[in-house]
């Protein structure tokens, strides 16, 4: 059985940004302090405890650092004992977890990127990304900067060349989960 990351914790992408990290701490620590849940059980103040550690490492650059390091030794310890267990039938190629490259904080993954682009397009299918993900997931597909719109509803759009796109939140969605597919 896997054990929960703080990323897991706090359900984001290990690719999010700081401000989406702080996000979605603001967002679960409201909606799970026992202050504001009216009989609140051992479970909700062990569960807001969980989110205080995983912010605690992720919402500072160092610790967050060597927590991505962690979990890359992690990875590769986990890896070498999978192509070293004479009853697996992975390939080494297919040992599995992701891990972070220290330059420029991109994630790379021991399946490829057709793995990673298959994953990313069902958490999209299944609305498991927030609107920042999605955002900052677009901005490093495409290469572009999106311009939020706010309103009711937000809207996006971006400049690409001569080119100015105007986006709903739907559209915006449905093109990145178009690329992905068209990637794999």
């Amino acid at each position: 059985m896997a054990t929960k990351t703080h990323y897991d914790v706090l359900g984001l992408s290990p690719l999010a940004e700081p401000e989406v990290v702080r996000a979605a701490y603001k967002a679960l620590a409201q909606k799970y302090h026992p202050d504001r849940r009216r009989g609140a059980s051992d479970d909700s103040t062990a569960r807001m405890a969980n989110i205080n550690v995983a912010y605690a490492v992720l919402g500072d650059a160092q610790k967050r650092a060597a927590y991505d390091l962690q979990l890359q030794r992690r990875a590769q310890t986990q890896a070498q004992r999978t192509s070293a267990s004479p009853s697996s039938h992975a390939s080494p190629g297919h040992a599995g977890a992701a891990h972070a490259s220290q330059a420029g904080g991109t994630r790379k993954d021991a399946r490829g990127d057709t793995h990673r682009y298959a994953e990313l397009l069902a958490k999209l299918e299944g609305n498991r990304l927030d609107e920042m993900q999605i955002v900052h997931l677009f901005e490093t597909l495409f290469g572009v900067n999106l311009k939020i719109h706010e309103g009711w509803v937000n809207s996006y759009s971006y400049r690409q060349g001569k080119t100015h796109e105007h986006l709903s939140f739907s559209a915006l969605k449905h093109r990145l989960m178009a690329a992905l597919a068209e990637a794999q």
